[in-house]
């Protein structure tokens, strides 16, 4: 009979069970209009980690870079159970992760709701319920969690501890890391020593890896320039995401979250360009720019030329850029001494980048005068004689 075949209600509620227990089986499905497919930017970023120790995801909010990328990937770390389509980087044994935000309340809020789901009984985050070994808490965080014990594939135990960039960069020394996930900006020294943590000290055994995951509010700051100015073949990688790349956000949601969003920080907020963001002092969108030929050599060169040639000159009265003018020289290995030249810097990034566009005024045309007479009727037109 029919009702034969219909599940039974201990058998719904096993299922809903297991799906709240075991989110991480929901991501990225074959089929459906969540498929992984829909989310390019997504899968080039974890197929990067097989060849770059460095991957930087810049994101508008909301497109799954703090669950759907950063917990995402750390949770495969942990358990050795990746899945049949995973390109990225595999490690074979258990490893210990660092997660660090910004400071402990939004660690606790975002990173580790991400992998534990809410508390006190944890298991309806990223971390399968059933491969969750134990936790410690945080002291002086209610209901924060320090280390997360997970059991990996092999029977081993990976863990991964907790971290915020309010704690100094001191918090961050320590011993080897497989995995270091940092969700938005951290100062210079902390990614240094996130870096060094990642670094192999035993020969032959590569490198760990970091997975940065921010929304850009504070603009070119030097971590994301590090990896937007960085060659293709090295360390870095970094993609941006937008709105238009992330699938699960539906058009009402995204008009809702629009209006919502200050105009000097939608082009961050909606699609990862670093912006002034909250930081701004003045109140509206940015200029259209675009990012500034870099090339020293070559910048160098072209002004030498244009200079020897007439074609670009200085006014005198340019008394900062005459002092780095007159401070612009080499070492004594032939490399261009970076001190005291931002003015010569941002004449090369013109002179690259600029020269093609740069052009005077036309001059308007001066209107001939034309001088002509009208014959008189009566006959005495005395200047025709």
């Amino acid at each position: 009979m029919l009702a034969d075949k219909l599940p039974s209600r201990e058998m719904i509620l096993a299922e809903l069970e297991y799906r709240a227990t075991h989110r991480i089986e929901s991501f990225y499905p074959e089929t459906g209009p969540l498929r992984r497919e829909n989310y390019p930017k997504h899968m080039d970023f974890f197929a990067a980690g097989a060849r770059h120790n460095e991957r930087l995801f810049l994101g508008g909010n909301r497109v799954g870079k703090s669950e759907g990328v950063g917990a995402y990937e750390c949770v495969l770390h942990l358990t050795g159970k990746y899945p049949a389509w995973w390109r990225g980087r595999r490690f074979s044994h258990p490893v210990a992760v660092w997660a660090a935000g910004k400071d402990a309340k939004t660690t606790r809020d975002i990173l580790q709701l991400a992998l534990l789901g809410s508390g006190p009984q944890f298991g309806t985050g990223m971390i399968p319920a059933d491969l969750i070994l134990g936790t410690t808490p945080k002291p002086g965080v209610p209901e924060g969690v320090e280390t997360i014990y997970v059991r990996h594939i092999s029977g081993g135990r990976s863990e991964v501890q907790l971290k915020s960039f309010d704690s100094g960069v001191e918090s961050f020394y320590g011993t080897k890391k497989h995995v270091v996930w940092i969700d938005e900006e951290c100062e210079p020294g902390i990614y240094s020593e996130v870096l060094m943590r990642t670094l192999s000290t035993v020969p032959g055994e590569p490198n760990g890896i970091v997975l940065a995951t921010l929304t850009p509010l504070w603009g070119m700051t030097s971590l994301v320039r590090d990896f937007l100015e960085a060659p293709k073949d090295g360390p870095k990688y970094f993609t941006q995401c937008t709105w238009d790349q992330a699938p699960h956000l539906s058009p009402a949601a995204r008009e809702e979250l629009w209006k919502s969003i200050p105009s000097y920080q939608r082009d961050a907020r909606t699609r990862g360009i670093p912006q002034l963001g909250s930081g701004a002092i003045y109140k509206f969108a940015d200029l259209d720019l675009e990012p500034a030929a870099n090339a020293v050599e070559a910048g160098i060169f072209a002004c030498e030329q244009l200079f020897s040639g007439g074609m670009l000159k200085a006014f005198s009265s340019l008394s900062n850029w005459s002092s780095e003018f007159r401070m612009y020289r080499r070492d004594q290995d032939g490399r261009v001494v970076k001190e005291f030249d931002h003015l010569l810097d941002a004449m090369r990034y013109l002179i690259l980048s600029g020269r093609d566009r740069m052009t005077t005024q036309p001059q308007k045309p001066v209107p001939q005068i034309v001088y002509y007479t009208v014959p008189r009727r009566d006959g005495l037109d005395w200047m025709a004689r």
